[in-house]
């Protein structure tokens, strides 16, 4: 009897088991594995709209903008192996357009690609150190941050142009170039965008509540794909920051926009404000948790029991 039993169960296992994995047509029934997405909305936008454009991709007429830096290393003229040009100033805001590709020889037999580009009847070339098979392959962009493309430029104007957004830095400049200390997240409205320079290649230009314009330059890439502080998702937020910290009231919040701190404040609040510490340090009392927060250019906070009570500027 209990043999029989025993391979009753036997059989009812077994047939739940291939239900479960066959679907009501007999044939195998996978299971998907939801992909968790966790990138910002910031992140998705730039992703989209500014992925890698490969290198085969490119098509003879694209057109750059040179935005400063080491000329001579980056160019030499198609004419003149040896002859290097000293400075780059001189062409400075010059359209730079791709023409075409030519192979060279190198020492080691291999052949290696070299991009052409046209300036004003001038031929430069940029060596890309990579052979026609490296240069081919996927997610392959010649790595020329002298270089902005106009139509990068273009599609920013057109994305961008009179939106508004959170900016997320105090690092502003004014219509002269001069840095100075602005506010953060706070909404602010592009008026356009334009080529930066070789370390942040673009410059968007930008109006907060005063309507006086003022710029910042960053890279239009995600900060998944950049090491730069500067990325457009670490710089600009689309949704309003303040609804994340609803309990700091707004004396508070108004001070932590203009990088301000004041006692009373909390860590969460001083951390918005200041950014994090360079360093930490706890101090046990009989009333409580002190705790002082360092920074490196000499400034410091301290705290009792999580609020500010002394600071240095």
């Amino acid at each position: 009897m209990n043999s029989l039993y025993t391979r009753i169960v036997l059989i009812a296992l077994l047939f739940f088991t291939v239900a479960d994995v066959q679907g009501v047509d007999n044939r195998p029934r996978r299971k998907k594995n939801k992909i968790q997405d966790f990138r910002t909305e910031e992140e998705k936008f730039i992703d989209e709209h500014f992925a890698v454009t490969n290198f085969s991709e490119w098509k003879p007429g694209r057109r750059f903008v040179f935005v400063g830096g080491d000329f001579s290393f980056l160019f030499r003229r198609r004419d003149a192996v040896s002859v290097g040009l000293e400075k780059g100033d001189p062409y400075i805001g010059k359209i730079f357009t791709y023409e075409t590709v030519i192979k060279e020889l190198g020492v080691d037999g291999l052949s290696r690609i070299l991009i052409v580009f046209d300036c004003e009847g001038e031929k430069f070339v940029y060596e890309t150190q990579k052979t026609e098979e490296e240069v081919a392959k996927p997610g392959y962009e010649p790595l020329i941050p002298n270089l902005t493309p106009i139509d990068n430029i273009e599609k920013a104007n057109r994305l961008l142009q009179g939106k508004t957004f959170y900016i997320m830095t105090p690092v502003w400049y004014n219509e002269y170039g001069e840095r100075v200390t602005g506010r953060k997240l706070v909404p602010v409205t592009i008026d356009s965008v334009e080529a930066g320079d070789y370390l942040f290649p673009y410059r968007i230009i930008f109006r907060d509540d005063s309507l006086q314009r003022y710029s910042i330059r960053i890279v239009l890439k995600s900060r998944a794909s950049s090491g730069d502080n500067l990325t457009f998702d670490r710089v600009f937020s689309f949704q309003n920051p303040r609804l994340k910290y609803e309990e700091i009231n707004d004396t508070h919040w108004a001070s932590i926009t203009q990088g301000r701190v004041m006692p009373g404040m909390t860590k969460q609040a001083c951390k918005l404000a200041w950014g994090s510490p360079a360093e930490i340090e706890r101090f046990p009392y009989y009333d409580g948790l002190r705790e002082q927060w360092m920074y490196r250019a000499g400034s410091f906070l301290y705290f009792e029991n999580g609020l500010l009570v002394q600071y240095r500027y």
